[in-house]
């Protein structure tokens, strides 16, 4: 006859609605479901969506409780030292237990969209987690003890109320991918220039003024959202991020760029628009990567001769400026699919803008072109033919 296992013998192994629990745990269990006014489902696999539990060898492993109005949880919360996956996204939690640090274990946490307005100093034993979502709480702040989450690779913060990062931040050394927008932020921390293995950084609608000049330092980063802030200028060696892809400053107030902005070698985004440029460095013609490039809404009245050297350029973007000429070169982007030049002051257009034999999309809305020139209207209709669509105000090509 088999001898019963010695936590059995015990009495540290309780059946709860039928799974064997070590008893610590089964007590956290049935005070959480006296809490939402269920029983919690034993479940075969768990996302942060799923509600139910994960059970392996008398041990709760991962635990959902989403959108269950859950306004506090029991202490005992933190006996589940076994779980590796935890979420209470989507309910009305304002605050979490003192020794929720207690949870080593944990690589996943999705508290998304409760009214958390602090985390307790404990979150900083959190030592093994990977995935931290705490986006659309309450937050005004953050323990300076986040800066021990080493392991950590992917940080969601947006939507809440943050004015500032602790210096810890920058301790944070795994993380790839933090996402910061729509908080307060008027600062970041010169320590953020310490997170050299990030490759995404989303600081969109924030109050940010100015960036650190550390921020140079973020080797690996590929995708910058810095739009809807409060920029005027940049720091000149955010040209030394030579690994990004995407960078996004709309809506802003720069009224210049880094004189060497073409550095950024590698870019094939650029969004610019709403801001106050009045003219754009040379440089900028030889990022021959860029594909997409936005300068809608600022006070431009000039494009750099050279603007031809972007021969990868798919869409440019350059409605509601000042232009009422392109350079020469304009007229050999070979590869160009869209041209936006609507809101501008143009009176006529050369005919060579028929060598622009990709483009699918060409707006000249609002502009000054009320008599174009017999060979201006020939080419526009060659370019229609080919499968390019014009938008004018009402007028006959």
């Amino acid at each position: 006859m088999t001898a019963p296992k010695e936590d059995e013998t015990s009495g540290n192994v309780k059946s709860y609605h039928g799974t064997p629990l070590m008893r610590a745990e089964y007590n956290a269990l049935m005070e959480l479901e006296q809490f939402i006014h269920n029983p919690i489902s034993l479940v075969s696999e768990w996302n942060s969506n799923i509600f139910g539990f994960i059970a392996q060898e008398n041990h709760v492993i991962a635990l959902g409780i989403p959108s269950k109005e859950l306004t506090a949880l029991p202490e005992n919360i933190c006996n589940l030292q076994n779980l590796t996956r935890l979420s209470f996204k989507n309910n009305l939690l304002s605050t979490l237990p003192d020794k929720f640090g207690n949870l080593t274990a944990l690589i996943q946490l999705d508290l998304f969209r409760n009214n958390l307005n602090s985390l307790p100093v404990s979150f900083g034993n959190l030592i093994n987690l990977q995935t931290l979502e705490l986006g659309e709480n309450q937050l005004t702040s953050i323990p300076a003890s986040i800066g021990n989450l080493h392991s950590l690779v992917i940080l969601t913060l947006t939507n809440n109320f943050l004015s500032s990062l602790p210096v810890s931040f920058g301790n944070l050394s795994a993380l790839r991918e933090v996402k910061l927008c729509g908080n307060k932020l008027l600062s970041l921390p010169p320590s953020i220039g310490n997170l050299k293995s990030l490759v995404d950084l989303s600081l969109h609608e924030n109050i940010l003024s100015s960036l650190p000049e550390s921020i140079g330092n973020l080797k690996s980063l590929q995708k910058l959202e810095l739009q809807a802030n409060s920029l005027s200028s940049l720091p000149d060696n955010i040209v030394n991020l030579q690994s990004l892809h995407y960078l996004y400053l709309n809506e802003n107030s720069l009224s210049s760029l880094p004189t060497n902005i073409g550095d950024l070698r590698f870019l094939e985004r650029f969004d610019l628009r709403s801001n106050k440029l009045k003219s754009l460095p040379d440089s900028i013609c030889n990022i021959i990567s860029l594909r997409n490039l936005n300068l809608e809404r600022n006070e431009l009245f000039s494009l750099p001769i050279n603007i031809g050297n972007l021969i990868n350029l798919k869409e440019i973007k350059l409605g509601h400026n000042i232009l009422s000429t392109l350079p020469e070169s304009f007229w050999m982007l070979k590869s160009l699919q869209s041209l936006y030049l609507e809101g501008n002051a143009f009176t006529s257009l050369p005919e060579k803008i028929e060598n622009l034999s990709t483009l699918k999309w060409l707006y000249l809305k609002d502009n000054q072109l009320n008599s174009l020139p017999i060979k201006t209207k020939n080419a526009l209709k060659h370019l229609e033919r080919q499968g390019c669509i014009i938008v004018l105000n009402k007028m006959e090509i």
